[in-house]
C-alpha cells in the first residue's frame, strides 16, 4: 500500500516523556521485542529453496564446470540449506560475524484496541501521529554504509514474502554477470582447490560474492515479514542493521528489560526544530476516566510540548499539534 502521510507509535506515558525530552525515539534489539519470533518466520527452509532457486535460475549457462559444481551443487545444495539458514542469521561464531537489527515499530491506525492494550503497559497511553516523510528523512540521518536503516511495511501475505525473497535472488544473479562484465579482481586469499584455472577461480568468486548480493538482503528483509496473524496492525517499522563489530560503543545504549539488559539504538526526531518536527498528532488513549481528568492531562501534554518548543494546534498556530482522545470504549487498568 501506498506509505500513509501519518504513521502513528504507541507509547506509555514514560515513553511520551522521554521521546519528547530527547528529541529521539527508540529502536529496539528485535530480539528482546515481545513478538522476536517473528524474526525468524521467514528463516526456514523453503524460503532458501526459493531464494536459491531464483539465484541459480537466473545465472547464464556458461559458467565454469567445476565452479558450478563447487558452488551451485555442493555449497547450494539443498542438503545444506540448514546450514545456509545459519550462516545468513550468523547470530554468533561460527558461521559469521554477530549481526544485529533494532527496530522501532509504527501503524497507520492511530486508534486501535490492541495496539492499546499491547503498549500502555497498564499506564496512560498515547500514540503519536508522525509526518511519515519528514520522519523518514530524519531517521536517514544516521544511515552509512555500515549500518543501514530505512522505513519498511511489514510483509504478512505469504505470496508476496516468497515473491519479494524470489527477486533477491534474481537480483543476485544479475550480481554475477556485473561482477563477470566487470572482470572484477580475485582476492590473492581466494582459494578452494589446488591449481585452479582462471576461469575457475573467477567464477566460483564470483558465485560466492554474488549470492551474498541475496544472502544480506533476506537478513535486513526478515524483520519486515510477519505472519498474516498480525495483519490488523498494519505495522511500518524503522529498521537499523549492521554487524556488531561496525557499530560504535557510544551508538548502541541499554536499559532494564524482561529479557535481560536490552540493548538499543536512538534515532533521532528533529523535533525541537520547526523546520524539522514531524510530530503532527497525539491520540491520549483509553482510561476509566473522562471530563475535566482527560482535559487536566491533554492540558499537560500541551504544556509539555511547548516547553520544548513544540507548537499546538490553535486558530493562531494551525500547523501544530493536534491533540485528540481516543474513541474506543475500553477501561485500561
Amino acid at each position: 500500500m501506498p506509505e500513509p502521510d501519518v504513521l502513528y507509535h504507541y507509547t506509555s506515558q514514560a515513553g511520551l516523556l522521554g521521546i519528547v525530552a530527547s528529541d529521539s525515539i527508540w529502536a529496539t534489539d528485535i530480539y528482546a521485542l515481545n513478538d522476536w519470533t517473528e524474526f525468524q518466520h521467514v528463516f526456514k527452509t523453503a524460503s532458501v529453496q526459493v531464494l536459491v532457486h531464483a539465484f541459480k535460475s537466473g545465472l547464464p549457462d556458461d559458467i565454469d564446470a567445476n565452479a558450478k559444481q563447487m558452488v551451485i551443487e555442493r555449497v547450494l545444495a539443498e542438503r545444506n540449506f540448514p546450514v545456509l539458514l545459519d550462516i545468513i542469521k550468523a547470530e554468533r561464531p561460527p558461521y559469521g560475524e554477530r549481526k544485529g537489527v533494532f527496530v522501532c515499530s509504527f501503524t497507520a491506525s492511530g486508534d486501535l484496541l490492541s495496539q492499546w492494550r499491547g503498549y500502555s503497559y497498564s499506564s496512560q497511553g498515547f500514540s503519536l501521529g508522525f509526518d511519515s516523510t519528514l520522519l523518514k528523512k530524519q531517521s536517514q540521518s544516521v544511515h552509512t554504509l555500515d549500518t543501514p536503516i530505512e522505513l519498511v511495511e511489514c510483509v504478512y501475505d505469504e505470496a508476496t514474502t516468497l515473491e519479494r525473497i524470489r527477486a533477491m535472488g534474481h537480483t543476485a544473479a544479475e550480481g554475477f554477470r556485473d561482477l563477470r562484465q566487470r572482470d572484477e579482481v580475485v582476492p590473492p586469499s581466494f582459494c578452494t582447490q589446488l591449481n585452479p584455472t582462471e576461469n575457475y577461480r573467477k567464477d566460483a568468486y564470483y558465485l560466492s560474492k554474488s549470492f551474498t548480493f541475496a544472502s544480506v538482503p533476506f537478513f535486513r528483509a526478515a524483520a519486515q515479514f510477519k505472519h498474516p496473524g498480525f495483519q490488523e496492525e498494519r505495522e511500518w517499522r524503522i529498521v537499523y542493521s549492521a554487524f556488531w563489530k561496525k557499530l560504535s560503543p557510544h551508538s548502541v545504549k541499554f536499559r532494564n528489560g524482561q529479557f535481560g539488559p536490552t540493548a538499543y539504538v536512538e534515532i533521532p526526531l528533529g523535533l525541537h526544530t520547526p523546520a524539522t518536527c514531524s510530530l503532527r498528532r497525539i491520540v491520549v488513549g483509553p482510561r476509566t476516566y473522562g471530563g475535566q481528568e482527560m482535559d487536566a492531562i491533554i492540558n499537560s501534554v500541551e504544556m509539555l510540548l511547548l516547553k520544548y518548543g513544540i507548537p499546538v494546534r490553535s486558530p493562531a498556530t494551525p500547523s501544530g499539534v493536534e491533540m485528540v482522545t481516543s474513541q474506543i470504549p475500553y477501561r485500561s487498568a
